[in-house]
């Protein structure tokens, strides 16, 4: 229930029908669609959630999250065409394949393209390494008989750390330098 009975709703009768064809001005039950100040729809191409943020219930707005439990494709194209802007930018209609999971240009091309940079940014940063490492590490702590060759192991990584720390910031320095004499000199 809306709260508000059909006497005194802002419909409209479409087509000079009498009244039997009427046209809601609300978006979604009492909500106007001039009160909605942002929505968001989880994902176009594979529907599962979709929200909005309107202003009639309170001032600094009410949220709503709601299952996509219809046709997503509509749904999107009426909140498109409905709901006016967005916070965030929205990709239109004709989109729509080309958003689906198993579109090559879909999530699972977003997917491949995340896990070929996780890739060669694990192999950048040799975490892996630094992992088993830190297993090593770790378990070496853990046995009584290993537990002071493993000190004697985190002293030199400290040692090489300190090393390493202290040739970075020289180097930090020597680059801030150069541009602050860059900078002087093109004055």
């Amino acid at each position: 229930d809306t709260g508000q009975d059909d006497a005194q709703s802002p419909d409209t009768d479409i087509g000079g029908s009498g009244g039997a064809i009427r046209e809601k001005s609300r978006a979604i039950g009492p909500w106007g669609y001039s009160s909605i100040v942002n929505w968001e729809f989880w994902w176009p191409g594979f529907p599962v959630l979709a929200y909005f943020k309107e202003t009639q219930v309170k001032e600094t707005g009410q949220r709503h999250f709601f299952p996509v439990i219809m046709d997503g494709k509509t749904l999107y194209q009426q909140m498109l065409l409905n709901f006016g802007k967005s916070q965030t930018s929205k990709p239109p209609v004709e989109e729509w394949q080309q958003l689906s999971p198993l579109h090559p240009h879909g999530y699972a091309g977003y997917k491949q393209k995340l896990m070929k940079w996780w890739g060669k940014t694990e192999k950048q940063l040799a975490l892996q390494a630094k992992i088993e490492q830190a297993k090593t590490i770790f378990e070496g702590m853990l046995d009584p008989d290993q537990r002071m060759v493993t000190i004697d192991k985190l002293k030199i990584i400290y040692q090489n750390f300190k090393v390493w720390a202290e040739k970075s910031l020289q180097q930090l320095q020597s680059t801030v330098k150069q541009f602050m004499a860059s900078k002087s000199a093109t004055k």
